[in-house]
């Protein structure tokens, strides 16, 4: 009987020791549904009737702030992780959300930022398509820069927090809040893009560069601002000149 009862309680504790991978799939999930929602936004928001309407400031911070759901939240998933299983479990929809919570203000600040200067700037350039791939090609030399490698080193760093009271809610937010800092200090040039454009395709593949530098496997960090991708940010230059 006694056999049976410790070999019950090691199963428990067993399950109670694998990673819980719930809330990379709520993550997963709601930059499925923010890349669906951006897409229409996207296809609806820029003509109307056959003719192109200069989006709304909070139309286009909107299309930001999906966006930024979609291609950003997925690549935070192994710290979420991380960051819910270190707290306590019956809280740990609370971490979450407060975690992403300060993750996304820093994004939704430059946001903001970036939508305000784009109005400002957009209708008096020349050549729009010419200004998205400048600001790609400065994306791409940002990206192989020794300083935001020294970043990218730092982006999955969080300090243990409080378990429970508000001083929980402070700690989780405030990781959040510097993950979020440190991802817009690496990535966003290359995101900044996306203010200045609505085309799938170039989201595609910007969210595909940024991606391969957090894929698992062998020798992760040598993903990590590599040429090849910053190559692929000057041959999204090069595809926007020739389109143009």
């Amino acid at each position: 009987m006694t056999t049976l009862a410790l070999r019950g309680r090691a199963r428990g504790w067993e399950r109670l020791g694998r990673p819980d991978r719930r809330p990379a799939l709520w993550l997963t999930t709601a930059a499925v549904v923010a890349a669906l929602a951006w897409v229409a936004l996207s296809r609806t928001g820029s003509h109307h009737a056959g003719h192109h309407v200069e989006p709304s400031l909070a139309r286009a911070w909107s299309g930001w702030a999906l966006m930024v759901v979609a291609m950003m939240l997925p690549t935070v998933n192994p710290v979420v992780c991380r960051v819910a299983a270190a707290g306590l479990w019956a809280r740990r929809r609370w971490t979450v959300a407060e975690f992403v919570g300060g993750f996304l203000a820093p994004w939704l600040g430059l946001g903001l930022v970036a939508a305000v200067l784009a109005r400002a700037v957009v209708p008096g350039v020349a050549s729009p398509r010419l200004l998205v791939a400048w600001v790609l090609v400065v994306a791409a030399l940002w990206h192989v820069a020794p300083p935001r490698r020294a970043l990218m080193r730092r982006c999955g760093v969080v300090r243990p927090g409080a378990l429970t009271g508000r001083r929980a809610t402070v700690d989780a937010a405030r990781n959040g809040w510097r993950t979020g800092i440190r991802c817009v200090a690496t990535c966003g040039p290359a995101m900044s893009v996306m203010a200045l454009s609505h085309s799938v395709v170039l989201m595609a593949g910007v969210t595909a560069v940024l991606w391969s530098e957090r894929l698992r496997g062998p020798n992760p960090g040598e993903r990590a601002a590599h040429p090849a991708q910053a190559a692929a940010l000057f041959a999204m230059a090069a595809g926007v000149v020739a389109l143009g």
